[in-house]
């Protein structure tokens, strides 16, 4: 699956992952969102961290994050992107 939206790119989704962390905003409307809940850990100032996705080897820096999604799968975040479409549970 290739997941689209804000992120005119878009981004990979394994269907397995996207069964199990999307719903459909209306019956039939062919619209989903993700309703999985995702963890999210800002890389620390100075730091940089080499993360394995499974689109490859990728270096995330501070202020970004790394995301740990619903079946342990990895990948980062800008930190742009955190603040302008996740929405932070307590």
């Amino acid at each position: 699956m290739l997941i689209s939206g804000a992120d005119p790119d878009g981004y990979p989704c394994e269907l397995d992952i996207f069964d199990r962390t999307y719903e459909e905003t209306a019956p039939g409307s062919g619209l989903y969102r993700k309703t999985g809940v995702t963890r999210l850990v800002q890389v620390p100032e100075g730091v940089t961290v080499e993360l394995q996705t499974k689109e490859g080897l990728e270096m995330v820096t501070h202020p970004d994050y790394i995301a740990v999604g619903a079946v342990d799968e990895v990948y980062a975040n800008a930190a742009n992107w955190v603040e302008e479409n996740l929405e932070f549970l307590d």
